[in-house]
């Protein structure tokens, strides 16, 4: 069920095209950006019950992403270690701006237009390609 990765590398390759959808990355980069508010308001005020909510702020809409926007399993069953480093690790592309590179570098065929996080996808995969007839 789950797949198999021999490096970090080969996961992190597999984890941007299993985020391809903008609406999926977007749902993460915001349960992530909660969970670090929420971590702040814990370090902050100093109560400990800001701590609670953290993990299901962090998941739930990333796994809600997955299973409404790109129909698949989400890895942090398979690799949960991994899974996490890198929603930070997505996370922190995007606050830089280099997320869409990332993505496109991931996956060649998915041009700029469909690595954005915030733009409709452009290209469309199931458009059948015109023949060229030949009139005598």
């Amino acid at each position: 069920m789950f797949r198999r990765f021999g490096t970090y590398t080969d996961f992190w390759k597999s984890y941007l095209r299993d985020h391809s959808n903008w609406m999926n990355r977007a749902l993460h980069i915001l349960g992530i950006g909660l969970a670090i508010a929420f971590l702040g308001l814990a370090f902050y005020s100093g109560e400990r019950d800001w701590l609670l909510p953290i993990p299901g702020l962090a998941l739930v809409p990333g796994w809600l992403g997955h299973l409404l926007f790109e129909r698949a399993f989400p890895a942090t069953f398979g690799h949960p270690a991994w899974s996490l480093f890198s929603d930070f690790r997505m996370f922190s592309l995007w606050l830089i701006g280099s997320l869409n590179r990332e993505i496109a570098r991931a996956s060649p065929r998915a041009g700029p237009k469909s690595a954005g996080m915030y733009e409709l996808n452009q290209t469309n995969p199931k458009r059948r390609k015109r023949r060229r007839t030949r009139i005598d």
